[in-house]
């Protein structure tokens, strides 16, 4: 999962809950996710 930040970087994480908590459409229900483990934080945008 990831998150938008200060452009033009990206929070990536990962829900410490399994299975990720959803309603009948399939939507995450983020109130229900407590912890995350923070992954990285990088630019998508970057010229290879």
């Amino acid at each position: 999962m990831g998150l938008r930040s200060d452009q033009p970087y990206r929070l990536i994480f990962r829900p410490q809950v399994s299975p990720i908590p959803t309603n009948n459409h399939g939507q995450y229900l983020w109130i229900e996710i407590l912890d995350v483990e923070v992954i990285e934080i990088v630019n998508y945008h970057k010229e290879k």
